[in-house]
């Protein structure tokens, strides 16, 4: 059966006597694989496969990590270096093929795919 799925980020930031409050909407991926995974992630290049049919990765480190994350397309790509400690979110083409994180050390991490 197909799940609907998206995902909404909210930007709260108040102080200073000002206020930013805005939520972006992504649009609906109505084949969404609605999937939950916890990946141990190991030392270095660690290869993640989408499920099929994901539009967004939601990369979730544990509360107060400090592990350096890079985000690779292949390894050996320079990459670009995640938030350690926030959630990641990731957008792709449906049935994107699989990207690279490398990881500075051990690491557990939750992963929602919609």
């Amino acid at each position: 059966m197909a799940k609907n799925g998206t995902v909404t980020i909210t930007i709260v930031a108040v102080g200073d006597g000002s206020r930013l409050d805005f939520t972006i909407g992504a649009p609906v991926n109505s084949i969404s694989p609605a999937n939950h995974q916890t990946l141990a992630l190991a030392s270095g290049a660690n290869t993640i496969t989408p499920p099929l049919n994901a539009m967004f990765c939601v990369l979730v480190p544990p509360p107060g990590s400090s592990v350096v994350k890079t985000l690779k397309g292949i390894t050996g790509d320079t990459g670009f270096v995640l938030n350690s400690g926030a959630p990641t979110m990731l957008s792709m083409p449906l049935s994107a093929g699989p990207f690279v994180i490398n990881c500075g050390g051990i690491e557990t991490v939750e992963i929602y795919w919609v």
